[in-house]
C-alpha cells in the first residue's frame, strides 16, 4: 500500500475518532462536540500505545466509553474526567468553567514525564543565567585579548626606541659596556621571555633575581608609569642616549645620591625608577626612638607625624600625650634617651596625629573620646577643641589644597568636615 493512501486512511480514521456522536446524526459543530474532542486529546496525551493497531482499537473502544484497564489503574481521577468529557449527551459534558474549576485541572501539579512547570521555569531561568555568564566571560575575555595587544605593541615599541638608542650609543667605558650587555642578553633581548631568562641568572645575581620574583609589580608600575606621560614625539625621541647609559651606570654602582635626574620620557621615566629600586635591596634602621617611658605599657604609641620642613617627629598614642622630637636627633646612637624638646597632654588616649603641611606649627589629633583638637606647637596649647562625633575618633587628616581644611573619621561612622577658621 502506497505512503500517500496510509496517510489518507489515517487523516479519516482521526477525523471519525474525534468526531462526536451528534455530529454524526446532525452534522454542525457545537461548543459541545469541541468539549468531545478535548476529551479524546486528553485520553491521547496521557496514553501510550505499542502500535498504531492497539492505537486504533483503543480509540475505537473509546467511542463506545471503553478505557484500557492499564488507563484506568495509571489515571483514575482522569479517567473519570475523560468519560464525563465523552459523555453521549451533549447537554452533560462540563462547561469552560466546570473544566477549569475540577478536581483534575486544579490537581496538575505535574506534566508527562514528571516534568513540573515549575522546574521547567527553573530550568528556563538557570539557562538564560548560564547564556549571561558565558556572553559576560567572553566579552571579557575580548576585551582582555584586545588589552594584550595593545600592551605588547606599547612593549615592542619601547623595545625597538632602547635598541634604538643603543644601537647609537656613543663609546663608552669598559663598566657601561659590560652593564649594556648584561641587560641586552637578559632584559631587551627580543623574543626572549622572563622564564628563558632566569634559568639562566647566576646564584649572584641579586639584582635580577629580585627584578623576575617582582615582575608582576613591575608590569603594574610599568603600564601606569606610560599611561600617565603622554609627551609629544618630539619630546619622546630626542632624550639623549648617553642619559640612559648614565643611569645603566648607576644600575650598575650607585655612584652619586645627591645627583637628581628628572626623565623627559616614558621609557626613562621608568627606566630611572627601576634603576633606583634595583640600586636597593633592604632596609637598614638609621635610628631608634629611645624614650624616657619605654618599659611602661603604657607608653604605645599609636601614630606618628611629621611637620611640613620634616624637621620634627611627633609621637602619641596611649600615654595621653604629644611628644614632639627633633627628628635629625634620633640618629645619634650614642644618645641612651630622647627627651622631646615639647610635650602636650591630652585629657583622653591618642588615635591619630596629623601635622599641617603648610602651618608649620598646627597640629590635628584625635582621640578616644571623639575629639578632635587643634594644637599650636610653638606654644604646646590646644586652641580648638571639636566634640561632634559620638564615639571614639580613629583619623584625622589636614586638606592638601586648603591648609585650613581638615576631616576626621570615627567610629559612629561619620566623617565631618571641619575649618579652622570657623
Amino acid at each position: 500500500m502506497s505512503k500517500p493512501l496510509l496517510t489518507s486512511m489515517s487523516f479519516n480514521l482521526e477525523k471519525k475518532w474525534y468526531t462526536s456522536p451528534e455530529q454524526f446524526s446532525e452534522g454542525g459543530c457545537t461548543f459541545s462536540s469541541n468539549i468531545y474532542c478535548l476529551g479524546v486529546l486528553l485520553f491521547e496525551l496521557l496514553s501510550s500505545f505499542d502500535c498504531e493497531r492497539s492505537h486504533a482499537a483503543a480509540l475505537l473502544d473509546l467511542r463506545h466509553r471503553i478505557l484500557p484497564s492499564c488507563f484506568l489503574s495509571e489515571h483514575p481521577k482522569e479517567a473519570g474526567f475523560c468519560l464525563w468529557l465523552l459523555h453521549p449527551e451533549p447537554s452533560a459534558r462540563p462547561t469552560t468553567r466546570e473544566i477549569l474549576q475540577s478536581e483534575v485541572i486544579g490537581g496538575i501539579k505535574e506534566l508527562p514525564g514528571d516534568v513540573s512547570l515549575s522546574s521547567i521555569h527553573e530550568e528556563e531561568s538557570e539557562s538564560e543565567l548560564l547564556l549571561y555568564f558565558l556572553m559576560s566571560l567572553k566579552d571579557q575575555k575580548q576585551k582582555d585579548a584586545s588589552k594584550l595587544v595593545e600592551e605588547v605593541k606599547c612593549l615592542e615599541a619601547d623595545v625597538q626606541e632602547v635598541q634604538r638608542r643603543q644601537s647609537s650609543k656613543a663609546p663608552c667605558s669598559s663598566s657601561h659596556q659590560k652593564s649594556l650587555v648584561l641587560w641586552d642578553s637578559r632584559f631587551i633581548r627580543k623574543g626572549v621571555s622572563s622564564s628563558d631568562v632566569y634559568p639562566k641568572l647566576p646564584p649572584d645575581c641579586e639584582n635580577e633575581t629580585r627584578l623576575i620574583k617582582n615582575i608582576r609589580q613591575l608590569e603594574s608600575a610599568y603600564f601606569s608609569t606610560r599611561s600617565n606621560i603622554q609627551p609629544s614625539d618630539d619630546v619622546a625621541m630626542v632624550r639623549r642616549t648617553e642619559e640612559i647609559f648614565n643611569n645603566q651606570e648607576n644600575f650598575v654602582s650607585t655612584g652619586n645620591d645627591n645627583e637628581k635626574y628628572r626623565p623627559t620620557d616614558r621609557v626613562g621615566d621608568f627606566f630611572d625608577g627601576l634603576c633606583k629600586y634595583a640600586r636597593y635591596s633592604k632596609f637598614r634602621v638609621r635610628g631608634i626612638l629611645r624614650n624616657a617611658d619605654l618599659n611602661n605599657s603604657a607608653n604605645v604609641i599609636c601614630s606618628l607625624s611629621f611637620d611640613r620642613d620634616e624637621e620634627y617627629l611627633a609621637a602619641g598614642g596611649v600615654s595621653k600625650k604629644i611628644k614632639v622630637f627633633e627628628y635629625h636627633a634620633l640618629f645619634n646612637d650614642s644618645v641612651d634617651i630622647h627627651y622631646p624638646v615639647i610635650e602636650m597632654s591630652n585629657k583622653s588616649k591618642l588615635s591619630c596625629i596629623c601635622w599641617n603641611s603648610y602651618i608649620r606649627n598646627y597640629l590635628a589629633t584625635t582621640d578616644y573620646d571623639g575629639a578632635v583638637k587643634l594644637w599650636d606647637a610653638s606654644t604646646g596649647q590646644a586652641f580648638s577643641h571639636l566634640t561632634e562625633h559620638n564615639e571614639r575618633a580613629w583619623s584625622v587628616d589636614f586638606s592638601r589644597v586648603d591648609p585650613t581644611k581638615l576631616a576626621s573619621g570615627s567610629d559612629d561612622h561619620l566623617v565631618k568636615l571641619w575649618s579652622i577658621n570657623e
